[in-house]
Order: structure tokens, then C-alpha cells, then sequence
């Protein structure tokens, strides 16, 4: 049974055993569909509009592929650490142990950076969903961005802890860089999301006594 098909109660209780599966990437991914779901949810309700439509599909998809992610991270952290299991009797075992370590933390360092790359697309259609869609839902759209931003940074950070123990340098390079640039990418389009849904509640001008 996938972590996906479990009640949202029985998964939390999964995240707050101590088993170290499933963690933190598993839960971004959770974020990223919710965030993915919540934006069909205003697309949906938002009457009479083609352009918003057309964005169902592309939803769906990402929703799919972030429910694929929660199981996912948690087998790459898994054979992270059946590889630090493995025999270190001789030279030749501890060789062959730190190959398999290698390659176990680039794949686990792959998955966060395809979550990473989820949810900045997720978070850029929140832009256009908090601008086209109802307004009655603005606020909908708005914690869809959110969401996104927080999976991204969660992401992010997997990525740079995994990447903190390899030892192929170009590999670290181009992994690291590309998750510098879609975190900064993310980052941008949350503020992007506040600033609409801001102009949008008008309540938010008024001036409070704090």
C-alpha cells in the first residue's frame, strides 16, 4: 500500500512515528498536490472561463506526479540507508559502499529536485489562478502559492542536505545550481501571489489600529 492511499490521520501518525520514513520530502509532496488540488478547486468554480479550463489537465498532472513523489523520496532515503548497511570488513567492501552511498544520494538528491521543480511551475500558475480566477476564492488560489513556496523550500533543503555528502563535484554543481535558481524562481512568485491577492482584498488597505 502506498503512502497516497492512506487516510490523511494515518499518514500523520506515519510522519510523527519515529521511523525516519516518510519525512519531510514525502511531506512536501503532500503540499504540492494540496496545492496543485486547490488550484483546480478555484479553476473549477470560476464560471465561463476557457483560458482558466484549459489549465485542468496541466493540474492534474502535477497533482498525479506529487502523489507519485511521497513514495518516492521516502524509497531513495531508503536505499540511502540500506548502502550505509552494507559491509565495511575490507577495503574492497568500503569501496564498494561508498560507490553505493553515492549513488543512493544522487538519486535521493533527484527526487526533491524534480518536487522542487513541481511546485515552481505549481506556484507560477497560482500567479495567473489568484489574477483570472473567482474572486470569491482568491484566498483559495493564494494559500495554493503558499503551499507550493513551502514544498519548494523544503525541497530545497533535502536537496542541499544530500548534496552536502557527495562527492562528484560537477554533479553537485549542477544539481545545487539548478535548485538555487528554482528556489529564487519560487520565492519571487509567492511575493508575486501576495501582491494579487492583496490587491484584490480590499480590506487588506485598510488602516488597522495595531
Amino acid at each position: 500500500m502506498n503512502y497516497k492511499d492512506y487516510s490523511l490521520e494515518d499518514f500523520s501518525e506515519m510522519l510523527a512515528s519515529k521511523n525516519p520514513t516518510p519525512g519531510g520530502g514525502s511531506a512536501a509532496a503532500v503540499g504540492g498536490a494540496l496545492a496543485a488540488s486547490l488550484l483546480l478547486m478555484v479553476v473549477r468554480v470560476t464560471a465561463r472561463s476557457p483560458e482558466l479550463e484549459s489549465l485542468e489537465d496541466i493540474l492534474e498532472a502535477k497533482k498525479l506526479k506529487c502523489l507519485e513523489l511521497i513514495e518516492e523520496d521516502a524509497d531513495c532515503f531508503n536505499r540511502v540507508m540500506e548502502a550505509h548497511r552494507l559491509p565495511r570488513s575490507s577495503e574492497k567492501k568500503r569501496r564498494q559502499r561508498r560507490r553505493e552511498i553515492e549513488a543512493a544520494l544522487k538519486k535521493a538528491s533527484n527526487s526533491p529536485l524534480e518536487m522542487l521543480d513541481l511546485t515552481s511551475e505549481i506556484a507560477e500558475l497560482a500567479v495567473e489562478i489568484v489574477e483570472k480566477g473567482n474572486p470569491n476564492a482568491v484566498a483559495d488560489a493564494a494559500a495554493a502559492g503558499l503551499a507550493a513556496h513551502a514544498a519548494a523550500e523544503t525541497a530545497f533543503y533535502n536537496i542541499m542536505t544530500n548534496l552536502e555528502s557527495i562527492e562528484d563535484e560537477k554533479f553537485v554543481e549542477k544539481a545545487g545550481s539548478r535548485a538555487y535558481r528554482l528556489r529564487e524562481e519560487t520565492a519571487s512568485l509567492k511575493e508575486e501571489v501576495i501582491k494579487k491577492t492583496e490587491d484584490k482584498i480590499s480590506i487588506l488597505g485598510r488602516d488597522w489600529q495595531l
